[in-house]
Order: C-alpha cells, then sequence, then structure tokens
C-alpha cells in the first residue's frame, strides 16, 4: 500500500464519520424540537 493510498482511507474514514455524527445531531434534535412542539416536557 503506498502513502496515497493511505491518505485517501484516512480522509474517507474521517469524512464517514463526520457525516456519521451529523446524521445523528440532525435526528436527535429534530426528535427534541418534536417533543417540545407537542409539549410532552
Amino acid at each position: 500500500m503506498n502513502n496515497e493510498w493511505i491518505q485517501a482511507i484516512k480522509v474517507f474514514g474521517i469524512g464517514i464519520i463526520i457525516i456519521g455524527y451529523i446524521t445523528l445531531f440532525i435526528g436527535e434534535y429534530s426528535e427534541w424540537q418534536e417533543i417540545k412542539r407537542t409539549g410532552g416536557f
């Protein structure tokens, strides 16, 4: 495995992690907004 491949894999992995976190955050946030709107708490 050459250096360019290792770099590409690292960037790809970090990108997936960031996208995962953003998706999770948006999901949690919209769920929380829904609870607030319906007066759950």
